[in-house]
């Protein structure tokens, strides 16, 4: 089995978790030495996920249905509620247990694909 770069999800996998690794090093920082609560920590990282959102979306139709709406408004709240509570875990715990958990997401993604959807890992 080869994977070619164009197609290959490894390498965009592995930067997910060099990037979470240095986010989650600095994540936890303004909460421990500022005491800044931690909806002003989510909101600053919210705003800052604009700009690759308006990268990726560039060019593209939305679509503006009710289905595609529910879907968005579905997978928005749940990612903000996830995001709320990573802020709040790592106000409790250090981030060097709670990333290497929160690393796996990636490898749990793809098991789910795999046995749910019947995809092939391969491409």
């Amino acid at each position: 089995m080869s994977f070619t770069r164009a197609n290959s999800w490894i390498p965009y996998a592995g930067l997910l978790v060099v990037f979470w690794g240095v986010w989650g090093a600095i994540s936890a920082l303004p909460t421990k030495l500022y005491a800044y609560p931690d909806p002003m920590v989510y909101v600053v990282w919210s705003l800052t996920m604009l700009v690759p959102a308006w990268f990726s979306l560039r060019g593209k139709k939305l679509d503006r249905g009710r289905v595609a709406a529910g879907y968005g408004l579905l997978i928005g709240l749940t990612g903000a509620g996830g995001q709320l509570l990573l802020f709040k875990a790592l106000t409790i715990g250090p981030a060097y247990v709670i990333f290497p958990i929160v690393a796996l997401s990636p490898a749990v993604t793809v098991l789910l694909a795999f046995g749910a959807l019947r995809e092939r890992l391969g491409g």
